[in-house]
């Protein structure tokens, strides 16, 4: 008993930077941990008693105080293995709806002891057989896998969150000037509006979401492999990219397409200038060559993705600073691009000020390689920059209103798809993880793209 409590004691104090992601299973590991060291000092109680009755005082007292001790220290370090995971633990159980994700350990015998830990109470929520289920069926899941064309996915557990913006309408014009200017348009502020009422939503499934976009060499596989041809490259219209012999710097054209934007793309780059329709040709194809269920995320599924348990602005705080060093959005370098040249720090000053740029040059005034950035907490990136991705949903501007609580996908019909997602020419006001868009599905723009799901399997 007393080697058992001494070994879990050193394993607490050990561990101060475990990764978010072994959190779950290694909190459940301890916690039987704690509860066999409880059941120990109950049958050492026992057998102090027993010693006495037969006049072994002296064993009988031995036993008692170390059993005493024991008891007293088991919920000490008990709160310490809560305090110490506080912050990891919240996230998780507000991304998971109040259950923790177990995900699959790297040595048999811990996989053995995580599955026999799943059919416990989870922390401070009560059991069902739905949540167990649920739990059991992660547990035979990889946290990462990575398909025939090289598409990392990463598993997105099951859970429940509050979709929309939280903040209202006056609050959000005062801390972004640029959206009090642009709501003077009535068709953007329904927009805007549409990001309200915040609701609490469930999302029932697990599910696989691509860790970055699709990029231009995996599009480029699908094209080569059954002679597609995108919209913009089939109806003559082109596409928007980078002119900068004009005076306007990005502006569209015929020769423009996911091939050709104008600005440099190397094959880990986001692919961009697709429509909706394009990227549901890909996912359809993606869907035969792997003989899984590939779509387009639902605006829920996005969010909820990109919150990754958090309730701030964005999913790494609620400053636009924030975003230095974590996405690829308007910056110093995007704003020199446009003027074509150097500005001035007042100009950086007020620009930023008015919510429209990132005080920060991250040397990427167009779409950056993939995952150059940080991921957010469920280890997905470019949630909040680099490029926007379309969504299955069509877009409604009171959806929020009257949506289903469970897995909503949006009204039936529509005229426009929702876009999520900030970009490298997007503004911090409108990378946040409440912003969406309604773009036309044959629309095209060289910060657009896709970002694929793929839906786990019955077996």
């Amino acid at each position: 008993m007393v080697s058992n409590f001494a070994l879990l004691v050193a394993r607490v104090v050990s561990t101060s930077d475990v990764p978010w992601r072994d959190v779950p299973w290694r909190f459940q590991f301890w916690e039987y941990e704690l509860r066999t060291v409880a059941m120990l000092v109950g049958v050492v109680f026992i057998v102090a008693a027993a010693q006495i009755a037969s006049g072994r005082w002296k064993s009988g007292l031995v036993l008692v105080v170390t059993a005493s001790i024991v008891m007293i220290a088991n919920p000490v370090v008990n709160r310490t293995l809560r305090h110490h995971f506080v912050g990891d633990v919240y996230i998780i159980e507000q991304a998971t709806g109040g259950t923790t994700v177990v995900y699959l350990p790297t040595s048999e015998a811990e996989t053995a002891r995580t599955r026999r830990d799943s059919r416990s109470e989870t922390i401070d929520s009560p059991t069902t057989k739905k949540t167990r289920n649920q739990r059991t069926n992660n547990l035979r899941r990889d946290p990462i896998v990575t398909n025939s064309i090289g598409i990392e996915l990463v598993l997105i557990p099951a859970g429940k969150f509050k979709l929309g913006r939280s903040e209202s309408l006056e609050a959000l014009e005062n801390r972004f000037p640029i959206i009090k200017l642009n709501n003077k348009s009535p068709a953007f502020r329904r927009v805007i509006e549409s990001e309200e009422p915040q609701r609490l939503v469930r999302i029932t499934k697990p599910l696989y979401m691509g860790k970055c976009n699709v990029t231009l060499g995996q599009f480029r596989k699908f094209v080569e492999a059954t002679a597609y041809v995108t919209e913009p490259e089939r109806d003559g219209q082109g596409a928007w990219g980078y002119t900068p012999d004009e005076n306007k710097p990005l502006s569209q054209r015929a020769e423009f397409n996911w091939r050709h934007t104008g600005f440099t793309q190397q094959a880990d780059s986001p692919v961009v200038n697709v429509t909706w329709n394009d990227a549901m040709a890909f996912c359809r194809w993606l869907s035969k060559v792997e003989e899984e269920l590939y779509r387009l995320p639902t605006n829920a599924e996005w969010e909820y993705a990109c919150r990754a348990g958090t309730t701030t602005m964005y999913a790494y705080g609620d400053r636009p600073n924030d975003l230095i060093n974590q996405e690829n959005t308007a910056d110093v370098a995007y704003f020199e691009m446009i003027f074509g040249g150097p500005l001035d720090p007042d100009g950086i000053k007020r620009t930023s000020a008015m919510g429209m740029m990132v005080h920060n040059d991250d040397h990427y005034p167009f779409t950056s390689p993939i995952g150059r950035f940080e991921p957010n907490a469920f280890g997905l990136f470019d949630m909040h920059g680099n490029a926007s991705t379309w969504c299955m949903d069509w877009y409604a501007p009171n959806y929020y209103a009257h949506s289903e609580a469970d897995d909503p996908r949006g009204p039936p019909a529509g005229a426009t798809r929702v876009v999520r997602g900030g970009h490298w020419q997007c503004y911090p006001a409108f990378c946040r993880s409440a912003s969406r868009f309604a773009y036309a599905p044959s629309r095209r723009e060289p910060f657009l793209g896709l970002r694929v799901v793929r839906e786990l399997s019955r077996d």
